[in-house]
């Protein structure tokens, strides 16, 4: 069973205040989109690649991909307007090869190969499956400024991605979404929704954020420093 992958990287990102879209942003001089990216590049499950990026960035993107080795990527494409858009997008242009594939936030640039690994496996014996992390924090329902009784959290887990399907499952689950003119910022929900599917937990990776703040790229400074070079020493 052959995986792809759709690393998401067409989001404005306007919350950093960098005034150039999210995956854009360059870290050390090498935009964050490519991190990702690389993690897949070298996971052994992963054999094909697409990346969603912003209108007008598609060349740039093909050009750095092929410099710095990055072979699995087989398109680029540009976005949506929303995020299930770009997915739709993304998985119009994975190669047929590809029976599985994991979809990706571009901003999580600290994804391992481990848990890529990991979720691509679990699509073995589940037709859905990601990555996600326990709730810490206590929560509460607010209302009017107003804390009420809130869910168990013991019940509740954190999505992360990779979240991974089997192609049959995702596109049925984007023609029926479709019709109905449903939209989802998430494609577990979109799934179990339209198709009645639930989706396999895979422990996921504290370490696995998702870039969105200005702060974030002060704070993780010296790791997104460190995948940059990994990139350019693939030049050496």
């Amino acid at each position: 069973m052959t995986t792809g992958a759709i690393v998401v990287a067409g989001g404005r990102g306007e919350r950093l205040g960098r005034g150039v879209p999210k995956g854009m942003i360059e870290i050390n001089g090498l935009p964050m989109w490519m991190f990702a990216s690389l993690a897949f590049e070298s996971a052994n499950s992963i054999t094909t690649m697409v990346v969603v990026v912003p209108g007008g960035y598609e060349e740039v993107v093909i050009d750095l991909a092929k410099h710095y080795g990055l072979s699995k990527i087989k398109s680029v494409v540009v976005g949506g307007d929303e995020r299930q858009d770009s997915v739709a997008l993304g998985l119009n242009a994975l190669p047929a090869t590809a029976e599985c594939l994991l979809i990706h936030d571009g901003a999580r640039p600290f994804v391992s190969i481990d848990l890529i690994d990991l979720v691509s496996a679990s699509l073995r014996t589940h037709k859905a499956a990601f990555a996600g992390l326990p709730i810490s924090d206590t929560l509460h329902q607010n209302k009017g400024g107003m804390a009420l009784e809130g869910p168990d959290r013991s019940l509740l887990v954190g999505a992360q991605t990779p979240q991974g399907f089997h192609r049959t499952v995702l596109e049925e689950a984007m023609k029926l979404a479709g019709k109905g003119h449903a939209k989802y910022t998430d494609e577990v929900a979109l799934v179990r929704n339209m198709l009645h599917i639930n989706s396999a937990i895979v422990p996921g990776d504290p370490s696995n954020i998702k870039v969105t703040r200005p702060e974030d790229l002060i704070l993780y400074s010296d790791r997104l420093k460190g995948i940059s070079d990994k990139l350019k020493s693939r030049l050496s």
